[in-house]
C-alpha cells in the first residue's frame, strides 16, 4: 500500500458561479448554476441525475465577464445520486482552448477564487494537515465541509483516512480542493535534528 495520497484533480478550478444552459443529445435542455469551473471541466447542478458518459453541450455566462459566453461540449464524468443533483462535466479536447480562455477571463476578475498553482501532486499519509487562518466565510461544498470537520484543529492524513472510513474515497477530491484554496495546508515537519 502506498505511503501517499495522490491528487486526483488534474486541472485548476475556480469556485465561481456561472449561469449554465445545458443541452443534451436527446434535444432536452436545462438551466442551472455551476459550483466550480476550470479549463478542463466544471461541476454544475442539474434538475435530475444524468448518466456517466452522457454527451452535453454547455453555454456558460458570468455577470462579471459581460458580453461574453463560453460554448463547450463534453461528457458527464460523474453524477450525484441525490438532490441537489450535482454532476461533473469533462470538456472535450476541442473545447479546451475556449474553456481555458473563459477561465482566464474569470480568473482575472476573481483572482481570490482561483486555485493556486502549488497544489501538491501527492501528500504523505504521515503528513499533518491543519486549517489555514482565513478572513470571513469561505464558500465550501458539502464534501469539503465534511473534510474540514474531520480535520478539526489538525490531523495526520493517515488518521483522517481512518476517521472517514468508507467515506475516504469520496473525500480525497475535496481534500485536495481545500489544499488548493489554502483552506487547509500541510504542516511543515520540523527538521529531524530539531529539539523536541
Amino acid at each position: 500500500m502506498s505511503d501517499f495520497v495522490n491528487n486526483p484533480r488534474r486541472a485548476p478550478r475556480a469556485v465561481i458561479g456561472c449561469d449554465a444552459r445545458v443541452a443534451l443529445k436527446s434535444g432536452a435542455y436545462f438551466k442551472g448554476p455551476t459550483v466550480d469551473y476550470g479549463p478542463a471541466g466544471c461541476q454544475l447542478v442539474a434538475p435530475e441525475p444524468l448518466a456517466p458518459e452522457d454527451r452535453v453541450f454547455v453555454e456558460l455566462r458570468n455577470r462579471d465577464v459581460p458580453d461574453e459566453s463560453s460554448l463547450l461540449s463534453g461528457r458527464v464524468a460523474w453524477t450525484a445520486g441525490e438532490a441537489p443533483f450535482r454532476l461533473g462535466v469533462q470538456f472535450d479536447p476541442g473545447s479546451h482552448d475556449a474553456a481555458a480562455y473563459f477561465y482566464g477571463r474569470l480568473a482575472a476578475v476573481h483572482p481570490d477564487l482561483v486555485e493556486v498553482d502549488d497544489v501538491p501532486d501527492r501528500v504523505a499519509l504521515d503528513a499533518r494537515v491543519v486549517p489555514w487562518k482565513r478572513e470571513g466565510d469561505a464558500a465550501v461544498l458539502p464534501g469539503e465541509e465534511e473534510v474540514l470537520l474531520a480535520v478539526g484543529p489538525g490531523i495526520r492524513v493517515r488518521e483522517l483516512r481512518e476517521k472517514l472510513g468508507d467515506r475516504w474515497e469520496a473525500a480525497v477530491n475535496p481534500l485536495f480542493a481545500l489544499l488548493a484554496r489554502r483552506l487547509l495546508v500541510v504542516e511543515e515537519a520540523p527538521p529531524p535534528d530539531a529539539p523536541r
